[in-house]
């Protein structure tokens, strides 16, 4: 029998936990990581690659996708070089039907959405109905929950009850900042860190909240650094792509239900409805997201503009040149006071099947610039994330640990060879069907049996995040 099952040769291996980066070998091994060491003998091995040349990380970990918005999320964020990530607003079925057909074998949890008028009654939901809705996401299977105040809003009273309720229960919250009487914006981030008390809340793409005149942005991102160093049991994450997401439909009046692309228009200068969202894709500044084989393709001009008529406005877009450079680069690099933590946890993409799965290309762009140390890249992207959702054998390469690993070439800045569990999920531009594993708390397990998707159990930590070593 062979010592490992896969081993790797003569890679620059990076392990921020370990404060590894140097060129080895690893070795696998039943799905997790077996060795990493130089000279290990290739006749100990049944598959040997050689990696000469290219860079050897833990699977990437986004602590904030979209895989229900089309049927190719799974797909699209293996190829970009994710093992792990955690969905935000998708529910726990839509999402078990698509790893079940259109899969790749990554591991995923969800935080299903609050939604006025849907799965609770209006914008103003009592204790009992939070009670509710909390319960059956979690029996549904969902890792926690999410308020999309930037969307589709609830009062400040529901969010603090909202807020209150999960913390008192356990239960992870994630909160895209926004109210009936705040905005996706500086006010939102107050409101949310105010809500939250003192206690745990997700607080995610922090640096959506810095939009606006780019001469803003920088000010806007100093003035938010300055709340999370305050405010220590905020966790957070920014992306690096300058384009955002949002759904385009319109009521029967022609007026987008989603307030994100309402605010979009107008701070481009186009009138907040449905023409506006046509002269939007007319210019090139709006693109429609349109399911191809295994990716979702953004198209504007006539093409788009057509697509989305033919639709009936029942897609989702993604407005270009919408966060600034200056805030994305100080949300990703800036550290808490003269300490070595980041004060912003994680990187994410905020994409899955939205087309920006941007974090190992900008990210290695950002090492180039001196922006961040590889060490400190492969912390952000990978150790952070599994230490938010509490995936202790994630995020590193430890003897023992998954063996999620991203082999990248560090010139092209794209993955080379994607492995879950010591499973090939992409290699060579190819991605391979599978179906993922879901992980989610005690509760959900049988949600996920009664499926047939795979599921460990991953129970949230509120205990102060190690942002230190």
């Amino acid at each position: 029998m062979s010592t490992f099952d896969l081993l790797i040769k003569g890679a620059r291996v990076v392990d921020a936990k370990n404060h590894r980066d140097e060129i080895t070998d690893v070795g696998i091994k039943g799905g997790e990581i077996a060795a990493v060491a130089p000279n290990l003998a290739p006749s100990e091995a049944s598959e040997v690659m050689q990696a000469q040349g290219l860079l050897l990380l833990p699977g990437l970990i986004d602590s904030h996708v979209h895989l229900g918005i089309s049927a190719c999320g799974f797909k699209m964020v293996a190829a970009a070089g994710v093992t792990t990530c955690l969905d935000m607003s998708g529910t726990s079925d839509d999402l078990a039907r698509i790893a079940k057909t259109n899969g790749a074998a990554i591991n995923y949890g969800t935080l299903e959405a609050i939604l006025p008028g849907k799965n609770v009654p209006t914008n103003d939901p009592s204790t009992e109905e939070i009670a509710a809705f909390v319960n059956k996401a979690l029996a549904n299977g969902s890792y926690g929950v999410k308020i999309l105040g930037g969307h589709f809003p609830l009062t400040p009273k529901a969010n603090e009850r909202l807020v209150r309720y999960c913390q008192e229960n356990g239960v992870y919250i994630a909160w895209h900042a926004g109210s009936t009487e705040t905005g996706s914006d500086l006010s939102g981030v107050k409101e949310a860190v105010a809500a939250a008390n003192g206690g745990f809340l997700h607080l995610p793409h922090i640096n959506a909240y810095c939009r606006g005149c780019p001469e803003k942005a920088a000010a806007l991102s100093i003035v938010v650094l300055q709340i999370l160093e305050a405010n220590p049991n905020i966790v957070t994450e920014s992306y690096l792509s300058s384009r955002n997401g949002s759904n385009l439909v319109c009521d029967e009046n022609g007026i987008p239900k989603s307030a994100v692309p309402r605010k979009c228009l107008a701070n481009f200068g186009f009138s907040p409805d449905k023409k506006g969202l046509v002269d939007a894709i007319l210019s090139g500044r709006l693109a429609v997201m349109k399911d191809g084989q295994d990716q979702t393709i953004l198209i504007s001009g006539k093409e788009g503009a057509d697509y989305f008529l033919d639709q009936n406005t029942n897609v989702s877009g993604s407005f270009s040149g919408l966060n600034p450079l200056s805030s994305r680069v100080l949300c990703a690099t800036a550290k808490r006071g003269t300490s070595q933590a980041f004060t912003v946890d994680a990187l994410s993409t905020d994409g899955g099947c939205i087309p920006r799965n941007v974090t190992l290309k900008a990210g290695l762009e950002l090492v180039d610039l001196d922006g961040l140390t590889m060490l400190e890249f492969v912390k952000k992207a990978c150790l952070m994330p599994a230490r938010i959702l509490n995936l202790p054998t994630k995020g590193h390469l430890s003897v023992g640990a998954d063996a999620d690993i991203c082999v990248a070439d560090p010139i092209a800045k794209t993955p080379v060879r994607v492995l879950a569990g010591g499973n090939t999920v992409f290699e060579n531009g190819k991605i391979f069907n599978g179906v993922p594993t879901a992980f989610t708390t005690s509760k959900g397990l049988s949600f996920y049996s009664s499926q047939g998707i795979p599921v460990r159990e991953a129970n949230p930590s509120f205990e102060p995040l190690n942002r230190f070593n």
